[in-house]
């Protein structure tokens, strides 16, 4: 027997196959000597640690192939740079020149790109390192990004209208309170948004 009550539902779509391969965005190359001598130093450092040694400078799996830097998975590339960040003498991350390619004089390189993904996955696109909150996880909760917050004061969440405060408070405020004195308690004004344009009134 079902619990009675609110319960979510679940839309399982499946990816679309491409009618023409998609290029991959981002070109990643090492340069594989100073990897490799990267790679002795370390060796010799840790004393031959595998959990070192063999790690991998990407979350998104780019060195996670079985030769890891040296023949970097370039698709799965999403153009963070922590790569070259971390290895600037090392690694090097540029616009693959297929992706160039893509469009013509009105449809750029980017809009074709992001199409072709929207239609492949039914997912909105997200830049950077992406989004790794609530209503991230796989089928249709991928389509939430529900990103509104970052740039605004409310937002239409998925459970309703939720606020995010910008007000403060005008005036001194007690390290205690005398309850005694209650009454000669420092006053403050709370504003909703921290800009004054008037004078202050008084007593306060």
């Amino acid at each position: 027997m079902e619990e009675a009550g609110y319960k979510r539902f679940k839309i399982e779509p499946k990816p679309a196959p491409h009618v023409y391969q998609i290029p991959n965005k981002f070109d990643v190359s090492a340069r594989k000597l100073r990897l490799a001598s990267m790679l002795v130093h370390e060796a010799l450092e840790y004393r031959l640690n595998k959990e070192v040694v063999l790690s991998r400078p990407c979350i998104y799996g780019v060195f996670g192939g079985r030769f890891g830097g040296f023949k970097p998975l370039k698709h799965k590339c999403v153009g963070c740079m922590r790569c070259v960040q971390e290895y600037p003498h090392i690694m090097t991350v540029k616009q693959s020149d297929s992706y160039k390619r893509l469009g013509d004089s009105f449809w750029t390189p980017e809009n074709v790109y992001t199409v072709w993904n929207e239609a492949s996955t039914g997912k909105i696109p997200v830049k950077g390192m992406g989004y790794k909150g609530a209503f991230a996880g796989e089928g249709f909760d991928g389509m939430w990004t529900d990103m509104s917050e970052i740039v605004r004061p409310t937002r239409d969440g998925v459970y309703g209208r939720e606020y995010i405060s910008t007000s403060v408070d005008i005036g001194r405020k007690p390290t205690s309170i005398d309850f005694a004195r209650i009454d000669d308690q420092p006053k403050s004004l709370e504003i909703p948004v921290p800009i004054i344009f008037d004078e202050l009134p008084t007593g306060t």
